[in-house]
């Protein structure tokens, strides 16, 4: 008799919840049926592509055509340069420099700041020699600025003010 009552619990236990599940309904697709206008396939790009529409972006994509506009997102390079930007940024020499013409020119401030603990020598090259007390005197004017720093502050204060004294 248990076991056959066993058999049971398990028979109903298995049907029951069979036969409770609601089945789900069938998603509504049919707004999928009709095709955007062409403003609202700009906006849908923009939102897509971009941060958002932004003033004049709406002109420029209908006044480019969609699928050109797509082409440039995707190919940047194919985008002609501003030439007053390019203009303006001609004076950067440090836009045209490798990477270690970068460091040369403009050293870290972890290495101003090891040469002025003293665990690093001056640089023995002049342009070295050049960016470093170059840097060493934004920071001597910095704290000259700031009232609220604390003057002997990684003794870079102390420091600029050493290599001042050496040059006269």
């Amino acid at each position: 008799m248990r076991k056959f009552a066993l058999a049971l619990v398990v028979v109903c236990a298995t049907i029951l919840p069979a036969r409770t599940v609601k089945k789900t309904p069938e998603p509504d697709y049919s707004a999928f049926r009709h095709k955007l206008s062409k403003d609202d396939q700009i906006l849908h790009a923009l939102d897509r592509l971009t941060f958002g529409p932004r003033k004049g972006d709406v002109e420029a994509v209908r006044k480019t055509g969609l699928k050109k506009w797509i082409e440039l997102q995707l190919h940047p390079e194919r985008v002609p340069e501003n030439p007053e930007l390019a203009a303006k940024l001609e004076p950067l020499e440090s836009l045209r420099m490798t990477q270690a013409e970068a460091v040369r020119h403009y050293p870290p401030p972890q290495f101003v700041l090891a040469i002025a603990r003293g665990r690093q020598p001056m640089p023995d090259d002049p342009i070295e020699r050049a960016a470093v007390e170059r840097v060493m005197r934004r920071i001597k004017i910095r704290l000259a600025r700031s009232e609220a720093a604390n003057v002997n502050s990684f003794g870079l204060h102390r420091f600029c003010f050493a290599v001042d004294r050496k040059r006269e």
